[in-house]
Protein backbone atom coordinates (compact mmCIF):
# COMPACT_ATOMS: atom_id res chain seq x y z
CA UNK A 1 0.00 0.00 0.00
CA UNK A 2 1.21 3.39 -0.51
CA UNK A 3 2.32 5.29 2.37
CA UNK A 4 1.89 9.23 2.23
CA UNK A 5 3.26 12.02 4.89
CA UNK A 6 0.97 12.78 7.44
CA UNK A 7 -1.44 15.57 5.94
CA UNK A 8 -1.32 14.59 2.82
CA UNK A 9 -3.26 13.04 0.22
CA UNK A 10 -1.05 12.44 -2.96
CA UNK A 11 1.10 14.40 -2.07
CA UNK A 12 -1.17 17.47 -1.74
CA UNK A 13 -1.92 18.72 1.31
CA UNK A 14 -4.95 18.48 3.05
CA UNK A 15 -6.84 21.20 3.80
CA UNK A 16 -10.06 21.34 6.37
CA UNK A 17 -11.68 24.23 7.89
CA UNK A 18 -12.70 24.76 11.29
CA UNK A 19 -14.04 27.65 12.91
CA UNK A 20 -12.99 28.02 16.47
CA UNK A 21 -14.64 30.88 18.91
CA UNK A 22 -11.21 32.96 20.14
CA UNK A 23 -12.95 31.89 24.05
CA UNK A 24 -12.75 27.93 22.99
CA UNK A 25 -9.04 28.16 21.97
CA UNK A 26 -8.86 30.04 25.20
CA UNK A 27 -9.88 27.15 27.50
CA UNK A 28 -14.27 27.85 27.25
CA UNK A 29 -16.41 25.43 26.62
CA UNK A 30 -18.09 26.47 22.99
CA UNK A 31 -18.04 24.38 20.06
CA UNK A 32 -16.09 24.37 17.24
CA UNK A 33 -17.26 24.03 13.75
CA UNK A 34 -15.82 21.42 10.63
CA UNK A 35 -17.30 22.97 7.49
CA UNK A 36 -18.84 19.85 6.31
CA UNK A 37 -19.58 18.01 8.93
CA UNK A 38 -20.97 20.45 11.30
CA UNK A 39 -20.44 20.89 15.46
CA UNK A 40 -17.33 19.31 16.99
CA UNK A 41 -16.44 19.71 20.88
CA UNK A 42 -14.44 22.06 22.35
CA UNK A 43 -11.63 19.74 22.88
CA UNK A 44 -11.50 18.85 19.32
CA UNK A 45 -11.70 22.09 17.87
CA UNK A 46 -8.32 23.06 19.86
CA UNK A 47 -6.68 19.84 18.92
CA UNK A 48 -7.26 20.63 15.18
CA UNK A 49 -6.27 24.21 15.31
CA UNK A 50 -2.62 23.73 16.91
CA UNK A 51 -1.68 21.61 14.35
CA UNK A 52 -3.21 24.21 11.35
CA UNK A 53 -2.44 26.74 9.68
CA UNK A 54 -4.39 29.83 10.94
CA UNK A 55 -6.23 32.29 8.94
CA UNK A 56 -7.70 35.02 10.44
CA UNK A 57 -11.51 35.92 10.06
CA UNK A 58 -13.54 38.60 11.63
CA UNK A 59 -17.16 37.82 11.69
CA UNK A 60 -20.22 39.97 11.97
CA UNK A 61 -21.27 38.49 15.26
CA UNK A 62 -25.76 38.54 14.54
CA UNK A 63 -25.42 37.54 11.01
CA UNK A 64 -21.76 35.49 10.79
CA UNK A 65 -21.22 37.97 7.60
CA UNK A 66 -17.24 38.01 6.93
CA UNK A 67 -16.12 41.49 7.39
CA UNK A 68 -12.38 41.06 7.48
CA UNK A 69 -10.08 38.15 5.77
CA UNK A 70 -6.82 39.92 6.62
CA UNK A 71 -3.99 39.37 4.33
CA UNK A 72 -5.27 35.62 3.59
CA UNK A 73 -7.38 36.36 0.35
CA UNK A 74 -7.12 39.99 -2.71
CA UNK A 75 -10.85 38.41 -3.40
CA UNK A 76 -13.87 39.42 -0.97
CA UNK A 77 -16.05 36.32 -0.73
CA UNK A 78 -19.41 37.37 -2.41
CA UNK A 79 -21.36 38.52 1.08
CA UNK A 80 -18.74 41.18 1.90
CA UNK A 81 -18.48 42.30 -1.61
CA UNK A 82 -22.77 42.69 -1.21
CA UNK A 83 -22.07 44.79 1.96
CA UNK A 84 -19.68 46.85 0.24
CA UNK A 85 -21.52 47.63 -2.57
CA UNK A 86 -24.73 47.88 -0.25
CA UNK A 87 -22.78 50.78 1.64
CA UNK A 88 -21.53 52.80 -1.20
CA UNK A 89 -24.25 52.61 -3.55
CA UNK A 90 -22.38 54.50 -6.45
CA UNK A 91 -18.85 54.86 -7.10
CA UNK A 92 -16.48 55.85 -4.19
CA UNK A 93 -14.91 59.00 -6.14
CA UNK A 94 -16.75 62.20 -4.89
CA UNK A 95 -18.71 62.95 -7.69
CA UNK A 96 -19.66 60.00 -9.74
CA UNK A 97 -22.84 58.30 -10.05
CA UNK A 98 -21.83 55.19 -11.27
CA UNK A 99 -23.75 52.27 -9.38
CA UNK A 100 -21.84 50.05 -7.05
CA UNK A 101 -23.67 46.97 -8.48
CA UNK A 102 -21.42 47.44 -11.47
CA UNK A 103 -18.28 48.53 -9.66
CA UNK A 104 -15.17 46.63 -9.23
CA UNK A 105 -13.86 46.80 -5.53
CA UNK A 106 -11.11 48.37 -4.80
CA UNK A 107 -8.54 48.23 -1.92
CA UNK A 108 -8.29 51.76 -0.72
CA UNK A 109 -4.75 50.72 0.82
CA UNK A 110 -3.39 48.51 -2.04
CA UNK A 111 -3.12 44.99 -0.89
CA UNK A 112 0.76 45.18 -2.78
CA UNK A 113 1.47 47.69 0.16
CA UNK A 114 -0.38 45.70 2.63
CA UNK A 115 -3.50 46.77 2.53
CA UNK A 116 -6.26 43.80 3.76
CA UNK A 117 -9.23 42.89 2.40
CA UNK A 118 -11.97 44.25 4.48
CA UNK A 119 -14.95 46.44 5.33
CA UNK A 120 -13.21 49.19 6.08
CA UNK A 121 -10.34 49.19 3.06
CA UNK A 122 -12.47 48.53 0.00
CA UNK A 123 -14.89 50.05 -1.85
CA UNK A 124 -16.91 50.20 -5.18
CA UNK A 125 -14.78 51.65 -8.03
CA UNK A 126 -16.26 52.38 -11.82
CA UNK A 127 -13.94 51.13 -14.47
CA UNK A 128 -13.42 54.71 -15.21
CA UNK A 129 -11.84 56.07 -12.03
CA UNK A 130 -10.52 52.53 -10.47
CA UNK A 131 -7.78 53.56 -13.16
CA UNK A 132 -7.20 57.15 -12.14
CA UNK A 133 -6.72 55.98 -8.05
CA UNK A 134 -4.81 52.75 -9.43
CA UNK A 135 -2.73 55.34 -11.02
CA UNK A 136 -1.44 57.57 -8.91
CA UNK A 137 -3.35 60.41 -10.15
CA UNK A 138 -5.45 60.99 -6.62
CA UNK A 139 -4.57 59.96 -3.17
CA UNK A 140 -7.61 58.26 -1.59
CA UNK A 141 -8.21 57.83 1.95
CA UNK A 142 -11.16 55.86 3.50
CA UNK A 143 -11.13 57.60 6.64
CA UNK A 144 -14.34 55.96 7.83
CA UNK A 145 -15.80 52.89 6.04
CA UNK A 146 -17.83 54.27 3.26
CA UNK A 147 -16.43 57.68 3.72
CA UNK A 148 -13.07 58.18 0.95
CA UNK A 149 -10.89 61.54 0.67
CA UNK A 150 -9.67 62.20 -2.83
CA UNK A 151 -6.77 64.58 -3.11
CA UNK A 152 -6.05 65.93 -6.87
CA UNK A 153 -2.03 65.18 -7.47
CA UNK A 154 -2.40 67.87 -9.85
CA UNK A 155 -4.26 70.51 -7.97
CA UNK A 156 -3.43 68.94 -4.34
CA UNK A 157 -7.25 70.02 -4.22
CA UNK A 158 -9.06 67.27 -1.52
CA UNK A 159 -12.63 66.16 -1.79
CA UNK A 160 -14.65 64.23 0.57
CA UNK A 161 -17.05 61.58 -0.81
CA UNK A 162 -19.41 61.47 1.65
CA UNK A 163 -21.76 57.92 3.19
CA UNK A 164 -24.57 59.21 1.93
CA UNK A 165 -22.96 60.30 -1.88
CA UNK A 166 -22.82 64.14 -1.68
CA UNK A 167 -19.42 65.82 -2.09
CA UNK A 168 -17.82 67.80 0.81
CA UNK A 169 -14.29 70.04 -0.95
CA UNK A 170 -12.07 70.34 2.19
CA UNK A 171 -9.73 73.46 3.02
CA UNK A 172 -6.07 72.06 2.03
CA UNK A 173 -4.56 73.34 4.74
CA UNK A 174 -7.00 72.62 7.90
CA UNK A 175 -8.68 69.16 6.21
CA UNK A 176 -12.10 70.82 7.14
CA UNK A 177 -14.77 71.39 5.25
CA UNK A 178 -14.80 74.92 3.04
CA UNK A 179 -17.55 76.72 3.98
CA UNK A 180 -18.98 79.63 1.71
CA UNK A 181 -18.75 82.68 2.44
CA UNK A 182 -21.48 84.59 4.89
CA UNK A 183 -23.33 87.16 2.81
CA UNK A 184 -22.53 90.60 4.87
Amino acid sequence: APWFPLGQVGGVPVRIHVTVPLTTLLGGGQAGHLDGYGPIDPATARALALGGTWKRLVTDPLTGTVLDLGRTRYRPPPDLAELIRLRDKTCFRPGCGARASGCQLDHTIPFARGGTTAWENLGAACSVDHPLKTDGHFHVRQTTPGIFEWTSKRTGRTYRREADGTTTPLNPRTGQPLTPPEDA
